[in-house]
C-alpha cells in the first residue's frame, strides 16, 4: 500500500510542468518591479561610473553590484525579426531590468508588451539575455508570461542592437 502511494505521488511530480529559474527570477523582478530600488538607492545610480578597466562602481570606488530597473522603455526589434514574424509593430514598450555583478553588467530582464511569435501573439513575454564579461551576448531566452520557453538562442535574436557606448 505505502509503495503504491508513493509511486503515485513521483508520478505526480514527474508531471508537474518544470519552469526555468531564468524565468521565474525574472517574473519575481516584474512583480516587485516598484521596489527593486528605492528611490534614495536609484537617485545614487547617477554617481556610477565606468573605471580604466570597463567595470562599474559607485562614489566610494566600490565594484557595483545590483538590480536597475528602468520603466516606458521603447524595445526595438531587429529587422530579421520583424521580417520573420509579419504582425509585430517595429518595437513595443517594455520594462527591464539591468543586473550588474561586481561591476559588471551580466544580465537584462525585458517585459515586453506585446509580441507576435510564429504568428502568436503574446503580452507581457519576459525576454532574458545574458552577458559575458565584454557584454557580448552568450544567451538569450524569450518565455510566454506563463513560463513557456519560445525560443532560446546564443544570440539577441529579438532587439535591435544599439552601437552607442556607454
Amino acid at each position: 500500500m505505502f509503495k503504491n502511494f508513493f509511486l503515485v505521488i513521483l508520478i505526480f511530480l514527474g508531471c508537474q510542468p518544470l519552469v526555468n529559474k531564468n524565468f521565474l527570477k525574472g517574473k519575481d523582478l516584474f512583480l516587485n518591479f516598484n521596489n527593486v530600488l528605492s528611490p534614495d538607492e536609484y537617485a545614487k545610480t547617477i554617481y556610477f561610473y565606468k573605471d580604466k578597466n570597463g567595470l562599474w562602481r559607485n562614489r566610494k570606488d566600490s565594484l557595483v553590484t545590483i538590480n536597475i530597473p528602468y520603466s516606458n522603455d521603447f524595445f526595438s526589434f531587429s529587422n530579421s525579426f520583424i521580417n520573420q514574424n509579419s504582425g509585430n509593430e517595429i518595437g513595443t514598450n517594455s520594462r527591464y531590468i539591468s543586473k550588474y555583478e561586481k561591476g559588471i553588467q551580466t544580465i537584462e530582464y525585458h517585459q515586453l508588451d506585446k509580441l507576435v511569435l510564429n504568428a502568436v501573439s503574446y503580452s507581457n513575454s519576459i525576454y532574458i539575455i545574458f552577458l559575458d564579461q565584454k557584454r557580448k551576448v552568450f544567451k538569450a531566452e524569450l518565455y510566454s508570461i506563463k513560463g513557456d520557453l519560445l525560443k532560446e538562442s546564443n544570440r539577441d535574436f529579438l532587439q535591435q542592437i544599439r552601437r552607442v557606448k556607454d
